[in-house]
């Protein structure tokens, strides 16, 4: 009976134990990634040198970028607000998590102002006993109005061709 009492409490200090570290990571990614934005905020690339993994790639709307690319393209933005919210952290294996958000900021980039909401999400791995981000994405919110109506244009041109591409066919046949 002692063992079996032991084995339950041996088994509810391991499942702690792990709640625990999932909620440690949870934070400390957290506190990473707004450690990226605040360092945007102040202009202090080292951070970003720090932090990321030299194979870091980004993905944004305008294309593919590395580390150094990254690095240069924030040296051009002063941000003067950010704000996450709806985060996500979701850990698939011990040594990667993943973050996504929402972030709504504003600042300018290369003289030209902007502003809006972006859903955005990094792969953070843990490498010598730190973590480094691997991978950063970010894709502007667009409003649903917005969405609907290029869905409708690009549907109603679809169509259009495959009916003008039916007709071609048809005609060829007679």
């Amino acid at each position: 009976m002692k063992k079996y009492i032991l084995s339950i409490l041996l088994v509810g200090m391991i499942t702690s134990v792990g709640f625990a570290q999932a909620d440690n990571m949870e934070e400390e990614i957290i506190k990473k990634e707004r450690a990226m934005y605040e360092a945007v905020q102040k202009g202090d690339m080292s951070v970003f040198e720090d932090n990321l993994l030299d194979d870091f790639i980004a993905i944004y709307s305008h294309g593919i970028s590395n580390k150094e690319e990254e690095i240069a393209n924030l040296e051009n933005v002063t941000m003067t607000s950010f704000e996450l919210s709806n985060i996500n952290v979701m850990s698939p294996t011990e040594n990667v998590a993943i973050i996504v958000y929402e972030v709504n900021s504003s600042g300018e980039y290369m003289g030209e102002p902007f502003s809006g909401t972006f859903f955005s999400s990094s792969i953070w791995t843990m490498q010598d006993g730190e973590w480094k981000a691997l991978m950063h994405t970010e894709t502007r919110s667009e409003p649903a109005e917005a969405t609907a109506e290029m869905m409708d244009d690009d549907w109603t041109e679809e169509m259009e061709d495959l009916e003008n591409d039916e007709s071609e066919a048809l005609n060829k046949n007679r």
